[in-house]
């Protein structure tokens, strides 16, 4: 399979762009960025296998933050270290059900179906 170029979440299309060369955060190396101001994730394009389906899903985990305003004034996330935190640690434990249970995939795209309802 390519690599994703975009991906659906929620009411808009967010592209995602592979960047050279490697990028710095805060001082700090990341693999990838969410980049709300454009729709945008970025990551670095020499990542692969596990690494890149970690910061696909991780980068898509900080949308639904935005989207979801949980790191807006008032938010529960208002701390850009809080919400690291909790997009980190979430996005891992998730990567493990789903890297442990390689059926689980398959198993909720049938749930949710149209045709199978």
């Amino acid at each position: 399979m390519d690599k994703p170029t975009k991906v659906k979440i929620g009411w808009k299309d967010v592209k995602i762009k592979y960047v050279d060369p490697s990028f710095l955060k805060n001082n700090v190396d990341c693999y990838g960025q969410y980049i709300s101001r454009t729709g945008t994730i970025e990551i670095q394009n020499e990542i692969k296998g596990v690494d890149l389906a970690n910061t696909v899903l991780h980068e898509i985990l900080h949308a639904l933050v935005y989207n979801s305003s949980l790191n807006s004034d008032g938010g529960a996330l208002t701390d850009p270290k809080d919400e690291e935190q909790v997009v980190n640690s979430l996005c891992n434990q998730l990567m493990t059900v789903i890297r442990d249970n390689p059926w689980l995939l398959d198993f909720l795209k049938d749930e949710i179906n149209p045709e199978k309802q």
